[in-house]
């Protein structure tokens, strides 16, 4: 990885742990100590389209003060190994911040 990708990457965790209320961890295994969650972050110049996708379904399906969220499936897989997908404020309220 290089220089700038580093930064950059650097960058986005402390905008993250700032948001969350948390600390970014420096050489861990984890990316933010929080409290309650493990949080690896991943900063893309574009996020896969599909996610995208599925998202912006769930929120125009979402009834008013219900917060929308995506359920990722793999074939043959527990349905416990699923993936939820939400918006990182819904999760902030979610936690009390």
């Amino acid at each position: 990885m290089g220089k700038i990708s580093r930064t950059r990457g650097k960058g986005f965790e402390l905008a993250i742990a700032k948001y969350l209320g948390c600390k970014r961890n420096h050489f861990e295994s984890e990316d933010l100590k929080h409290p309650i969650l493990s949080v690896e972050c991943k900063h893309r110049k574009e996020l896969p389209k599909s996610i995208l996708k599925w998202m912006r379904q769930a929120e125009l399906a979402a009834p008013e003060g219900r917060i929308p969220c995506v359920v990722c499936h793999e074939y043959q897989q527990e349905y416990g190994d699923s993936l939820v997908i939400m918006k990182l404020r819904d999760i902030r309220d979610l936690l009390g911040g």
